[in-house]
């Protein structure tokens, strides 16, 4: 195997050292992956010495013209090498800084550091085989209040929680479910820390709730786009992954996104209306349930339906673990 080592700063002199075949080119290449840049060289090798036998010394006037023509086509193959890498990176860097920025906004809303916000969507969900709007209204009041609208066109469901109570609507056949008292200790709806409670280990979505709440912005671009193998494409304007797009608008705070044929719309606003009273429902025909079990059943469906819908390997492939009974 070829060895060669070039030292900067020493025309028109070259110092080779070889050890079978010459493969400048090969090595020189390497050794750039490798990130040197002002001497080339394979890590670990010493430096030459005069006394071995494969060490020469030689002025380049002295090489024949195809000699020295080769090693010059060589070295600037290193150095274009070379740009081609810088340039690369320069690249990965500004889709990462970019890519950071876009994703600030949206990082600070998930991770629960903006204390009052309005979010509003629109998903087109394939349903019996046919596209679907579900529109969906998510507005935070404060750590303990939030009102929930979903609305499809035979469906629709509207929450409304205070520290006073709970309130579960379904206006399609006028009722409403009002709650009042005490909560369970650890299957409610209140919103500080309620990711952590409705997604569990047993979906896959534990992960990304994880990532998100710990990471900075620059590590999620950083960890998309090197795992995930998210890119970005300036002719579509939007980042892809697999089937799937996403695209910032220039607000910072509306995305586009298309999840294997689902187009979903999402935008976000500081700050929220003057919340309504949660028992005040004058169209609705009104039941009164104990508030604990209200808000422990919605907990408990929504963190089994995330189970089901996205189970993780704790789920799909348990551990095993041998064990010897009585009569076994």
């Amino acid at each position: 195997m070829s060895r060669p080592l070039i030292r900067s700063g020493q025309c028109p002199k070259l110092r080779l050292i070889t050890s079978g075949s010459d493969n400048l080119e090969k090595n020189a290449l390497l050794s750039l992956s490798c990130g040197s840049l002002g001497m080339l060289h394979c890590d670990g090798l010493d430096p030459p010495s005069p006394r071995s036998p494969h060490y020469v010394e030689t002025d380049a006037s002295s090489y024949p013209k195809s000699r020295k023509m080769k090693t010059y086509s060589h070295l600037v193959a290193v150095v274009l090498f070379a740009c081609v890498l810088n340039l690369h990176g320069f690249a990965q860097s500004n889709d990462t800084a970019q890519l950071s920025k876009q994703l600030d906004p949206w990082l600070h809303l998930l991770s629960g550091q903006v204390d009052q916000f309005t979010l509003k969507g629109t998903a087109n969900v394939t349903i019996e085989g046919s596209a679907q709007p579900v529109q969906f209204q998510l507005v935070r009041f404060d750590n303990e209040s939030f009102d929930l609208k979903l609305e499809h066109a035979e469906y629709a469901v509207e929450l409304r929680r205070r520290p006073g109570g709970m309130a579960f609507c379904v206006p399609k056949h006028k009722i409403v479910y009002i709650g009042t008292g005490e909560l369970d200790s650890s299957d409610h709806l209140k919103p500080t820390g309620i990711v952590n409670r409705l997604v569990s280990n047993g979906t896959a979505l534990r992960f990304g709730t994880q990532l998100i709440a710990s990471a900075t912005a620059e590590e999620l671009a950083e960890t998309l786009m090197s795992l995930a193998k998210l890119k970005y494409s300036s002719d579509q304007q939007a980042w892809l992954l697999d089937n799937s797009s996403i695209q910032f608008d220039r607000s910072g705070k509306g995305v586009h996104c298309v999840i294997d044929g689902t187009n979903i719309d999402l935008n976000w606003t500081s700050g929220a209306d003057a919340p309504v009273a949660f028992d005040a429902w004058p169209e609705m025909s009104r039941r009164d349930l104990p508030r604990g079990e209200i808000e422990k059943q919605l907990a408990r469906g929504v963190r089994r339906a995330l189970e089901v819908l996205a189970p993780s390997a704790m789920l799909t492939a348990p551990s095993h673990r041998a064990k010897r009974v009585e009569h076994g």
